[in-house]
């Protein structure tokens, strides 16, 4: 809506910056499906203790959001030597390696992150990151910093398979004789195309984090040949070559179509509404408490974009111990989601509406009481952040704007006649924070609490039955509940 001076109003402002950013995602074209990302492995020597699982999971996060695909090894399992990792990389068919090495101390743990090249096995770059306290202090540590600083060595191993690349040590095993190695029966013979299942992260709104299975070789026995061989002399494939089969975990850029995931919550509430008016001594305010059940239901066909539905319903709480109520709230939405390396940002608009009607005992007093019906219908749009605190503990807030396009819903509705005949619907707004925790593969316990908060510009005049000139209608909400998550890549 447009002011008379031809400016947009506040409302309208906010409503078109998240329709136009909503836009903007949709616009956003999916990469296809068929393009062949650059592929890494991650291997890790023995001794990572808790921090080493989410460390790996944050970099595999990140090494997806630059579309690569991810070779996790099982922890502990990394060539000893130069020629070792040469062998591996084209066993693996990758084109570098990302190497973990942990220490830990009474006060401090560290990591050591090195980029290698499969072409060669020389490391190209490593970064030490050190925390005190919990393991959860490293695992921040690598999450905002592994990116920032080895991406580029990440980007230059990885640009191009197999070719000798400038800066690099002079020497390069791939472009030297070796015939005598190729005849090696291993090397020929080994099958490299067993199939590896792709690992799933749910696209669930309460959670962002990628779960990785690794697969756990035997460790393959030690080679006569190998052990003979002097100092300084570089083993053959036969010798060298190590048999673990690793887990593939495919960026989103070239993961094949899996199944559409859907996210079920359910949940008991307790909600507080209170009605009030300014100037507060116009008439005394309103309040009532009452538990109530809520619950959505969130359906992603694709990685990026889905469809939400959700409500709240109590029809128990009589006013004065005399007047039945009945509260309702039912919105649907469009949402985009975006992936990022600490979990998801997830922008959404759609409509809404809200009630709380109060009828009559049969005494025909109903309109005796100092607060009308309340009946809000409009559209929503907002955005909500979910960061991952731990493997299992995921943290959401999100804030939607309210645009109330109708308030004259209710049989003793806010612009009835005993009421605000002239009132307008102002500015409205909810907000919800919550805590999500994974109990199980497919379920989380969920706790969280929420608020909407609608104001009214009431008009009132001279002589009304209520003399205020504004209400602010107010649903403060705190809730227990379980979700469930079924499909989803």
């Amino acid at each position: 809506m447009a002011t008379k001076a031809g400016r947009w109003s506040p409302p309208a402002r906010i409503g078109l910056l998240l329709g136009a950013a909503f836009v903007l995602v949709l616009s956003m074209p999916e990469p296809p499906a068929t393009a062949a990302p650059k592929r890494v492995a991650l291997t890790s020597t023995p001794g990572g203790r808790a921090a080493e699982v989410p460390v790996r999971v944050q970099i595999i996060r990140a090494l997806k959001l630059n579309k690569l695909t991810v070779v996790a090894l099982k922890a502990g399992t990394a060539p000893t030597d130069d020629g070792e990792w040469v062998a591996f990389g084209r066993k693996l068919k990758v084109d570098g390696f990302i190497s973990l090495t942990f220490d830990e101390t009474r006060a401090k743990q560290s990591v050591e992150v090195s980029v290698r090249t499969a072409s060669d096995g020389s490391v190209v770059e490593r970064e030490t990151f050190s925390a005190r306290g919990s393991p959860r202090n490293l695992v921040l540590l690598v999450q905002r910093g592994f990116w920032k600083k080895l991406g580029a060595s990440v980007k230059q191993v990885s640009a191009s398979r197999g070719v000798e690349r400038t800066g690099m040590p002079a020497r390069d095993l791939a472009h030297e004789p070796a015939a005598p190695r190729e005849k090696q029966p291993a090397a020929a013979t080994e099958p490299e195309d067993t199939p590896a299942p792709s690992a799933k992260a749910a696209a669930n709104p309460h959670r962002g984090r990628v779960a990785v299975a690794e697969h756990h070789p035997e460790p393959a026995p030690p080679d006569a040949e190998s052990e003979s061989e002097s100092e300084g002399a570089r083993p053959g494939p036969a010798a060298a070559q190590p048999r673990p089969e690793p887990e593939t975990v495919h960026a989103s850029g070239g993961e094949k179509p899996t199944p559409a995931a859907i996210f079920i919550s359910l949940q008991g509430r307790y909600m507080r509404r209170s009605f009030d008016y300014t100037p507060s001594a116009a008439t005394p305010a309103n309040s009532g408490a009452s538990p109530s059940i809520g619950g959505d239901v969130t359906w992603f066909p694709t990685l990026r974009f889905g469809i939400e539905v959700g409500g709240e319903y109590q029809s128990w709480l009589k006013i004065l111990d005399k007047y039945p109520s009945v509260e309702s709230d039912l919105h649907a939405s469009l949402v985009a989601r975006l992936p990022l390396s600490f979990g998801n940002v997830y922008l959404r608009v759609g409509g809404f509406r809200q009630s709380y009607t109060v009828t009559d005992d049969g005494t025909a007093t109903r309109q005796n009481l100092t607060f009308p019906d309340a009946v809000y219908v409009g559209a929503r749009a907002g955005a909500d952040v979910s960061v991952d605190l731990t493997p299992k503990l995921v943290l959401r807030v999100g804030a939607d704007y309210r645009l109330v396009a109708s308030i004259t819903g209710g049989t003793y509705a806010i612009t009835y006649r005993d009421y605000f005949p002239r009132a307008k619907a102002g500015p409205a707004f909810d907000g919800a924070v919550s805590l999500a925790y994974e109990v199980t593969k497919n379920l989380q316990l969920l706790i969280g609490g929420d608020i909407r908060r609608y104001m009214i510009s009431t008009g009132s005049q001279v002589g009304d039955r209520i003399n205020a000139s504004d209400a602010t209608d107010q649903y403060l909400g705190g809730w227990l509940g379980l979700a469930g998550t079924y499909g989803g890549r």
